[in-house]
Parts: C-alpha cells; structure tokens; sequence
C-alpha cells in the first residue's frame, strides 16, 4: 500500500511537472507569435509611416541617430513622443484570433478597409510590411486590425489613439537641437553685415573671439548667453504665416 501511494504520488508530480514545461514552452512561443510588430525592439526600426483619416505622418531615423519627421512637414521629431508611439506600436500584441461572429465581419465591418489607419515599417533590410488598425471590437478597449496580408485579429486601441495625433505633437520644440556643452562656434551677424566668430578649441578649452580679430572673452558672459539660447524653445510653429506678417 505505501509503495502504490508513493508511486502515484511520482506520478502526479511528474505530470504537473511536465504540464508545467508544456505550459512554460507554449507561452515563450505564443509571446513571440502575438506580436503584432514582428520587430525584437526600436533599433530594428529605420522608419515608420502612419497613415489616417486627418493625414500622413512619417518618421525617420538618420545616421545621427535621431528622429525626424518627413512628412507632412520637414523637421526634427522630439525625441520622448517619438520613441513613446513607437514603443506603443511595438508594445502591441494580439488579444485573440477571430472566431464565432466576428469571423464572418467583412473588411468594411471591422474597419479595415479603405479607411483604415494604415502603419507602414521599414528596418534596417528594408520594408517589414504595413499594419492596419479598424474599428472598435467588442471588447473594450480594443479594435481589429491586420498585419500585412495576415488574417485579422483583435489587440489593444492605445497605438491607434496616439497615432492620431497631428504631427504638430511630434516636431521637437528646441531651436538649436543640441546640447550647449557640444557647441564649438558662435558666429553673430548683425544688421549691418558686420560679423563676430567666437571659437572653442575643445570642451575645456576658453572662448576665443577669432573675427574680426583675435582676442579674449568674458567667459561667464559667453557661457550663460549660450545656456540661455540652447534653452529656447518654439511655443508654436507657423507652417503657413500670414501674407500680412
């Protein structure tokens, strides 16, 4: 008796054991296949294209390795709401594959026709392919979208909400874009045309006035003058200015 009950003991533990592999293994491979960007992270993202009701809006990463928008405008993207969409696109997986009714809904019927937000990727080989982004589902928070020519599926609404931002929201608001500390030259020109070349050798190295002749400067003067203006920043952006301006 006490061998039979220690042998179904094994047994039990042997297969919970073995349940717990399979359940293990299974969730590391649904992980991966839920994704809904087939990309490990940002860094496998050159460039990305959204596509919607209110317009385009397009980003891509340059060798400098910063974000910049090329459509519907030219500019340089803040960095912070640039990398927060694209974690949200990342981020997306999918909640549940089609079935019962919601697998007979046309394209039309979940949004994922003509109409569609439609985000286009592209790595670092070439295209990844295009995710359309539907109707609401009946689920709440969450609507139906389709990767590439893949079946349709069901995720979460939070990547086509901040999708929908205009790109106004995304254009990086600080003039000179880079750091104080980085800033070797300072050339001021005035409204006479004459004109001040103020140089800096390396990083601990003094300002040197260099044009129109060679002299020192008041370092503290140079030093805040050149915090104050790295600090500024556009309050908004006028794309089409008044004729009257």
């Amino acid at each position: 008796m006490p061998l039979s009950r220690t042998t179904t003991i094994l047994a039990a533990v042997t297969l919970v054991t073995l349940i717990y592999v399979v359940a293990v293994e299974s969730n590391k491979q649904l992980g991966s296949d839920r994704r809904a960007v087939p990309a490990d992270g940002p860094h496998e993202i050159a460039a990305f294209r959204i596509e919607h009701a209110g317009g385009i809006t397009a980003f891509e990463r340059r060798e400098d390795g910063h974000w910049y928008l090329t459509e519907p405008i030219r500019d340089r993207a803040a960095k912070a709401a640039t990398e927060e969409l694209l974690s949200a696109f990342l981020d997306l997986r999918k909640r549940v594959a089609l079935e019962g009714d919601d697998s007979s809904l046309s394209d039309d019927e979940m949004g994922l026709g003509a109409g569609a937000m439609k985000v286009s990727f592209t790595g670092g080989s070439g295209a990844l392919g295009t995710l359309a982004l539907g109707a609401p589902s009946g689920l709440v928070g969450s609507l139906y979208a389709r990767w590439a020519d893949g079946e349709p599926f069901i995720c979460w609404d939070t990547a086509k909400v901040a999708a929908s931002r205009p790109a106004a929201d995304f254009r990086d608001p600080e003039l000179l874009g880079v750091a104080a500390k980085d800033i070797r030259r300072l050339k001021l020109k005035d409204d006479a045309g004459a004109t001040l070349v103020i140089d800096k050798e390396k990083p601990d190295s003094p300002w040197l006035i260099t044009k129109p002749l060679s002299a020192q400067t008041d370092m503290a003067a140079v030093t805040e003058r050149l915090r104050l203006v790295s600090a500024m920043s556009a309050g908004t952006f006028i794309d089409r200015p008044d004729a009257a301006l």
